[in-house]
């Protein structure tokens, strides 16, 4: 099972980085998305960067 870092930056420049365990990329990203309480923010994102846990995680135990 895939878990992902999804990291929104914002039109200001600030960042915020949530936790997704969904296994899809796709469906982690709306997930998060989801969870943002102020919808209004989403008007304000300027892009959005994924990372997979799994793949440092495996790189670390070897």
């Amino acid at each position: 099972m895939k878990k992902w870092n999804v990291t929104i930056k914002n039109i200001y420049g600030e960042k915020q980085t949530f936790y997704s365990s969904i296994k899809k990329r796709e469906d982690a990203i709306i997930d998060v998305l989801s969870k943002i309480e102020n919808k209004q923010q989403i008007n304000n994102i300027k892009s959005v960067d994924t990372i997979p846990l799994n793949k440092y995680l495996k790189n670390e135990l070897c």
